[in-house]
This record gives structure tokens, C-alpha cells and sequence, in this order.
């Protein structure tokens, strides 16, 4: 009897354990859930930065005169058109009027030279005309010499004689000619280097002393022939023709020489600076016809003055500078950006300029003034070399904190996604190239298919398949979870 009691009881406790592991395994499983928000979704990357220096502008005094009233002060603020300072431009009036009566005096002496040019070039002209002339001579008496030469032998040798005479005569010419236009080469060296003429007369020169060498060079040459020849009443013949030859072809460098046009480049240059003259001195009474006794400078900019360069009784000239305006606008913020994300920017995108404070950070608003078109190297903190492009920022509010060179933050905003939902990545399905959630609603869950528009750090962000208060298993992987399991869950 007691040993059935014993089986009982044992089938009794199996029968128990057996219904616990049924009711165990079969129960609702535990997920963790947490509610879908719509939202609007923002990328965006940070850049260091800082506030450029203030825009300085000179102002500059048209005409040039004596200081006599100062209306600023250095710190003042001064609007657009106010007043700055006053001048007495009587003393640069005068001194115009001196320099025009310079100018024409310069025109004048300029006028001289050219006078002189005149006479000198007419005197080298007759002296070459009289050479030549010489040169006909000598050519003539050489024909007769060849005529006679042909009558006997005892003549033509006779005449050797008188050939070398003839030819020392043309060689010892020849020397006075090369002499001379070796002394006008030292006078067109010299007035060359005083910067009078131009280096064409100076090269002319040069060919004159060149061409006369040459012809010196050839009688001489033509002498050693005469001496060296016994000549026949044929060879007498034949030197009489070579001299015929060079002569003439003296006569036609002398011609060459005579047709020059001497000074031509001087003249030029001299006709140059009158033009020169006179346009300058039509400048200078255009600005006395212009110029009023009293000038007064105003203020170009809206902005304070950051230096005052003159005082009463400075003399300042045209174009120098008198009064600098530090101009009050908003400064520019400078920031460098990596060549992989710069084009994701676009001037006149809103950008945030963030000053880091103690308690808590200060942030304002800007738009991308500037986006330039080529690369810098820079070093990062890490002493690796990055190619970026710098970028200007604009902002919308001027501020006292903008101080020149401080240091700020600038967040850019690369990609603006509304009306989505960013959920874990842990609560994505992906099958099949197709994404799944577990929606948990009453006391079981679903698979629902969605639509990610963006793979973020902090999630998927998804824009079709979610509505606004679904509940979203954060753990899509756990065991036991299936569509249409039954669970529990605990509201994240």
C-alpha cells in the first residue's frame, strides 16, 4: 500500500514539474520598448574658428596744402559725410603755377638742343660731301694714270711709284676719316650715358667707325699688293681697275653716310619729352581751374577713428593719408574645412557661431560668406597633414562679442530631414535588402516593413512604415521574438 502511495506521489511531482516547463516555456516573452516620435533630423560637423580683424580704411587727401582745422578726434564715431578736416590748398596752387613755368622753361632749353642738332648735322653732312668730292678726285686721276699707264711699259712701271704714292694719300684719308668718327663715337658715348640720346644714334656711331676701319683695313691691304707686284703693263691694267673699284666703293659709303639722318633718334626723344611737357602742364591748370582755395575731406564710412595722422599746420600732400576709420560692421568669422565636406556647403547657408563660456556656451547666428575655390595644407593637432578650404561666415546680429581674433565654434548643417523617425539600430530587421521593425501593441508583437532614408550615428532614421506612438521593440535580435509572439513589455 505504501509503496503505491510512494509511485503516486513521484507520477504526482512529474505531472507538476512537467506543467511548470510547459506553462514556462509557453508563456509572453519580456521585450523592451520605447515610443516613435516624429521629429525633424539634422546632420552637422563643427569647425574651429575665429573672429577676423576689423576692417581699417584710410581716407586720403585729394589736394595737397596746409591743415587748418580738425573737426574728430581719435575714438570719435563719425558718420558718412561728416566733415574731418579742413585744408588750405593756396600753397600747392602756387607751387603748380611754379611748376608749369618750369616745365616751359625746360621746353625752351629743349628747343635749343634741337637747334643745335640741326646745325650739327649739317655740319657733318658737308664734311662727308666734301670727302667724297676728294674721292671723285682721286678717281678721275686714277682713270687718266690708267690711260697713260697703257702707252708703254717703262711707263706702267713708272707709275707703280706714283700708285703707291696715290694710295698712301687715300690711306692716310682714310685715317683722318676713322679718327673723326672715332671722336663723334666718345661724344655719342657721352651724351648716351647722360641719357639725351636714344641707342640709335649711339649704334650709328658704332657703324660709322666699323665702316671706315673697314675701308682702311682694304687700302692698306691693296698698298702690300702694289709693293709686292711687279706689275706688267696688263697687271697695270688690272690694279688701275681694282682701284677704280675701291674708290667707288668708298664713294658709296660716303653716300650711305651722307643720306643718315644723324639725330633722328635724339630729335624723337627730345619731341617726346616737349609732348610729355606740355601734357603735364595741361594737367597742372586743369587742377588750378579746379582746385578751390579751401578743400574739406569727408567721411567715407559709418565707423570710429582709429588714428588721426595730421595735426593743425602739417602740410600733407595729394593721395596722403590723413584720418583712419576702423568701419563698425559685422566681422567676418574665418574657418578651414575638410575638402570632403565642402561640398555639402553653399554661400548663403545658416551656419552657428559658438562662443565657449564657462557656464554656458554662447551661440549666434550666421550665413557662408565665402567659400574659396583651391585647398590649403594644414597640420592637424596630431601632426597629420589635411588639405582644407577656407570659408567665411557672416553673422546676422552684430555683437560686442565679436572681438578681433577670438576664437569661436562654427556648426555647419549638412543635410535637414523633416517629419521622420530615428530609432536604434538594434531595433532594425534587415532581409533581403528590405528593413524590419517589431511593432508591440496589446500583449503580442508584429513585423512591420519600413523605409530608412539615412544611416546616422544615433540611429536609422526612418521615413515611411512608423507612425507617431508605435511602439518599437529596441531589441529585435532576442530569442523567442517572432510576428505574433506574445510578450510583456516594459515602455522605455
Amino acid at each position: 500500500m505504501k509503496k503505491k502511495i510512494k509511485i503516486i506521489f513521484s507520477i504526482i511531482i512529474v505531472l507538476v514539474g512537467a506543467a511548470i516547463t510547459i506553462t514556462y516555456a509557453t508563456g509572453p516573452l519580456s521585450v523592451e520598448v520605447f515610443t516613435a516620435t516624429e521629429s525633424t533630423v539634422t546632420t552637422t560637423f563643427t569647425e574651429r574658428g575665429y573672429v577676423r580683424e576689423d576692417n581699417y580704411l584710410d581716407v586720403f587727401a585729394l589736394f595737397g596744402g596746409e591743415i587748418v582745422n580738425i573737426y574728430i578726434e581719435e575714438g570719435q564715431q563719425v558718420n558718412v559725410g561728416q566733415p574731418l578736416v579742413r585744408i588750405d590748398n593756396s600753397q600747392v596752387i602756387d607751387g603748380y603755377v611754379h611748376n608749369i613755368g618750369q616745365l616751359r622753361l625746360a621746353n625752351a632749353q629743349i628747343n635749343a638742343q634741337l637747334d643745335n642738332l640741326d646745325l650739327e648735322e649739317l655740319r657733318i653732312r658737308d664734311e662727308q660731301i666734301a670727302n667724297r668730292r676728294r674721292l671723285e678726285g682721286d678717281l678721275i686721276a686714277i682713270s687718266v694714270q690708267q690711260d697713260i699707264a697703257s702707252t708703254s711699259d717703262s711707263a706702267g712701271r713708272q707709275n707703280i711709284t706714283e700708285n703707291i704714292n696715290l694710295q698712301n694719300i687715300l690711306i692716310e684719308q682714310n685715317r683722318v676719316d676713322l679718327n673723326n668718327a672715332k671722336d663723334d663715337l666718345e661724344r655719342q658715348q657721352i651724351l648716351y650715358s647722360a641719357g639725351t640720346i636714344p641707342l640709335v644714334s649711339l649704334e650709328a656711331a658704332q657703324r660709322a667707325v666699323e665702316n671706315y676701319t673697314i675701308a682702311l683695313d682694304a687700302n692698306l691691304a691693296q698698298l702690300d699688293v702694289i709693293k709686292a707686284t711687279e706689275l706688267n703693263i696688263v697687271d697695270q691694267s688690272e690694279h688701275f681697275a681694282v682701284l677704280k673699284e675701291t674708290l667707288e666703293e668708298q664713294i658709296i659709303l660716303l653716300d650711305q653716310i651722307i643720306n643718315t639722318d644723324y639725330f633722328g633718334g635724339m630729335r624723337n626723344y627730345f619731341l617726346a619729352q616737349i609732348q610729355s611737357n606740355e601734357s603735364e602742364i595741361a594737367h597742372l591748370e586743369s587742377e588750378i581751374a579746379r582746385n578751390r582755395r579751401y578743400s574739406v575731406i569727408l567721411s567715407p564710412a559709418y565707423g570710429i577713428v582709429s588714428d588721426l595722422y595730421v595735426e593743425t599746420t602739417n602740410i600733407v600732400t595729394t593721395q596722403s593719408p590723413v584720418v583712419e576709420i576702423r568701419t563698425i560692421r559685422e566681422n567676418l568669422v574665418e574657418t578651414f574645412v575638410p575638402t570632403n565636406r565642402v561640398g555639402d556647403l553653399q554661400v548663403g547657408d545658416q551656419v552657428e557661431i559658438i562662443f565657449t563660456r564657462q557656464n554656458s556656451d554662447v551661440i549666434y547666428l550666421g550665413n557662408i560668406y565665402e567659400i574659396d575655390t583651391r585647398a590649403e595644407i594644414h597640420t592637424s593637432v596630431l601632426g597629420v597633414e589635411e588639405r582644407r578650404v577656407e570659408v567665411l561666415i557672416e553673422p546676422i546680429d552684430n555683437s560686442p562679442s565679436f572681438i578681433s581674433n577670438f576664437d569661436v565654434d562654427v556648426r555647419f548643417t549638412t543635410r535637414t530631414i523633416p517629419n521622420v523617425f530615428v530609432i536604434p539600430r538594434t531595433a532594425i530587421q534587415l532581409e533581403n535588402d528590405r528593413y524590419y521593425v517589431f511593432i508591440a501593441y496589446d500583449n503580442h508583437v508584429t513585423v512591420r516593413e519600413v523605409e530608412v532614408e539615412a544611416i546616422l550615428p544615433q540611429g536609422f532614421v526612418i521615413s515611411n512604415g512608423i507612425s507617431d506612438g508605435d511602439l518599437i521593440v529596441v531589441n529585435s535580435s532576442i530569442d523567442g521574438l517572432y510576428d505574433g509572439a506574445i510578450v510583456v513589455f516594459n515602455t522605455n
